[in-house]
């Protein structure tokens, strides 16, 4: 296996997500693995990160959320960049809904959704925290110093939330959807079935 696909997500939505919808279509015959952590919410995200690392079987592994976007070249593109290099990164959009257009750019980073060396990414123990988890890991996996091939192609679409007074709070990016949260008690672990 050459590229594992982790996505921390809330049970509610991880039967209907586009995103895993897509990612099932794009790691079809390809060296590559989509695995699942659904919960009610209750779990902090660095908790859901730490089961999944611990499941990966992939040379490389990178980090999807369940109400995020990718392209349909996601897959190929990874799996064509990895193999000599420790992180992969590419260019991400701040919107969704409409994928990739007149919103900022900016390089990932070091952020999960890079495509990193297992053997690197787990060693990693993400706090259990369900904001700002990704930073902990990105200052750490700065800190090693790694091999970087940077892709200069949009590759991620986030679906932000912002304060919106006049509205009376959270409002998420157009065409992006709040998600209901149920009173599922079960934990759902392992690679998503075709």
């Amino acid at each position: 296996m050459k590229l594992s696909v982790i996505c921390p997500a809330l049970l509610s939505r991880s039967h209907d997500a586009p995103i895993l919808d897509s990612l099932r279509a794009q790691i079809q015959g390809k060296p590559a693995e989509l695995i699942v952590l659904s919960d009610d919410g209750k779990m902090p995200i660095g908790t859901k990160l730490n089961h999944l690392l611990r499941c990966v079987t992939g040379e490389y592994v990178t980090t999807v959320a369940d109400d995020d976007v990718v392209p349909e070249d996601y897959v190929d593109t990874l799996l064509d960049a990895t193999g000599t290099t420790d992180v992969v990164t590419f260019n991400v959009n701040w919107q969704a809904g409409e994928p990739f257009l007149d919103w900022p750019v900016e390089t990932c980073n070091f952020r999960p959704i890079a495509a990193v060396r297992s053997a690197i990414a787990t060693q990693f123990v993400y706090p259990a925290w369900s904001r700002s988890e990704d930073r902990a890991f990105r200052r750490w996996l700065r800190s090693r110093q790694p091999s970087v091939l940077h892709l200069d192609k949009i590759l991620y679409g986030y679906c932000f939330r912002q304060a919106k007074p006049e509205f009376g709070g959270l409002m998420y990016a157009p065409g992006c959807r709040e998600a209901s949260r149920g009173d599922v008690q079960r934990v759902l672990v392992g690679q998503v079935a075709p």
